[in-house]
């Protein structure tokens, strides 16, 4: 996906709730949607991870992020081997070389919504 679209669509209105299952660009997505500060135009989204534990340091960098753009955020994991291995394997019998499945649950609590002027009233 190219930084493009989200460059001018989330720009020009709010989102209400999107869902998200983008195969690896979920890191590059979420990092540039927050660093610009578009992500303060969605107010709910679920986006599901495939975290292996070498990307692990990328995934708590995401949830810093989404925490500086005022997101409160909610998780649900499982484990599996369905899309590869991790190189390393872990201590844990559950986990072993197994990635995680993520679904990341994020939103704009109603407060932070109430101070912030909507999308349609910025312009005036």
């Amino acid at each position: 996906m190219t930084a493009g679209i989200y460059d001018v669509e989330l720009r020009k209105r709010a989102l209400i709730s999107s869902r998200w299952t983008l195969r690896g660009a979920e890191f590059p997505i979420l990092t540039k949607l927050c660093e610009t500060g578009a992500i303060k135009n969605i107010k709910q989204l679920v986006c599901e991870f495939h975290v292996w534990q070498d990307k692990m340091d990328e995934f708590v960098k995401i949830l810093d992020l989404l925490r500086s753009n005022k997101m409160q955020f909610s998780m649900n994991a499982a484990a599996g081997p369905h899309l590869g291995l991790a190189a390393e394997e872990s201590p844990f019998e559950v986990i072993k070389r197994k990635q995680i499945f993520l679904d990341l649950f994020a939103w704009h609590s109603p407060k932070e919504n109430a101070l912030r002027p909507s999308i349609s009233r910025a312009g005036q």
